[in-house]
């Protein structure tokens, strides 16, 4: 599907994958939600978010779970894979 779990930023041989990070939700809800970071720049999730760092702990102190995923982010890696309904 190309889309990771959190962890250390490196290449892989062959098709790149996508970068998921912990964050607040951008909308509907006020808990954290699973975003997907673009691989431009890896600051910045597909629904125009900014993020300071990959590490958790400083994205979320508390340790809360993510409530689901990011509902923008989510229909813009749909548009990046061509459409594919996710």
């Amino acid at each position: 599907m190309g889309v990771r779990a959190v962890g250390p930023r490196r290449e892989q041989k062959g098709t790149p994958m996508y970068e998921m990070r912990k964050g607040p939700a951008t909308t509907g809800t006020s808990g954290f939600v699973w975003h997907v970071i673009t691989k431009e720049d890896g600051c910045s999730t597909l629904c125009g978010r900014r993020v300071a760092s990959a590490d958790l702990a400083q994205a979320d102190p508390s340790g809360t779970a993510a409530e689901g995923h990011c509902v923008p982010c989510m229909d813009a890696f749909s548009q990046v894979l061509g459409g594919t309904d996710l």
